[in-house]
């Protein structure tokens, strides 16, 4: 199964990604976990570094195409060592075709897939950007105009109102959904 959790900047992706790996270990599935962010950071580590400090950097059209291939490749190769995996992978998917590639993957191995995308107002994701920044900075924010808003048959909208509580309810509410059981969540 591949779960892609998409969204902009700030929108509480490795939030959401942490409650529903919890949720799939504490039912014996084996997870992996690919953030976008931390195979930039190995690949580009200064660009990433940048990123972080400065509104006004990005990755090029180019970095971005090496970071989300890197990601591509890891996906298969994981599968062909354990089919049963479920790959969690969590970023901002900003382009149509990058979600289309992890469905494809996904069909090609026989495999589930769903889309997730964080719902959030941007003046909010900007806010939380500002709450972790680095050096001065709020980094890492994508105009929304850059972003591609998603269209899945699997897609599920995972509105965040900035509200800790309420975002582990509806995260919670999904993965029932998803996998058809009550969830009963621990601790974060």
């Amino acid at each position: 199964m591949i779960i892609c959790i998409s969204g902009l900047a700030g929108s509480g992706k490795t939030t959401a990604t942490g409650i529903i790996k919890t949720y799939l270990v504490e039912r014996n599935y084996t997870v992996r976990n690919y953030n976008s962010d931390k195979v930039a950071a190995q690949i580009y580590p200064e660009v990433y570094a940048n990123i972080l400090n400065s509104l006004d950097s990005d990755y090029s059209n180019e970095e971005l195409s090496t970071i989300y291939n890197c990601i591509y490749l890891l996906l298969a190769e994981a599968f062909t060592l354990n089919p049963n995996l479920v790959i969690i992978t969590d970023g901002m998917y900003r382009k149509a075709s990058q979600r289309l590639l992890l469905r494809n993957i996904a069909e090609k191995a026989n495999l589930k897939f769903y889309l997730l995308k964080m719902e959030i107002l941007e003046s909010l994701a900007l806010q939380r950007l500002k709450q972790r920044q680095v050096g001065g900075g709020h980094g890492g924010w994508v105009e929304t105009i850059h972003y591609e808003e998603p269209y899945d048959k699997n897609l599920r909208k995972i509105p965040n109102n900035g509200n800790l509580t309420d975002l582990i309810t509806n995260v919670k509410s999904i993965s029932s959904e998803l996998f058809g059981e009550e969830y009963y969540f621990k601790t974060l």
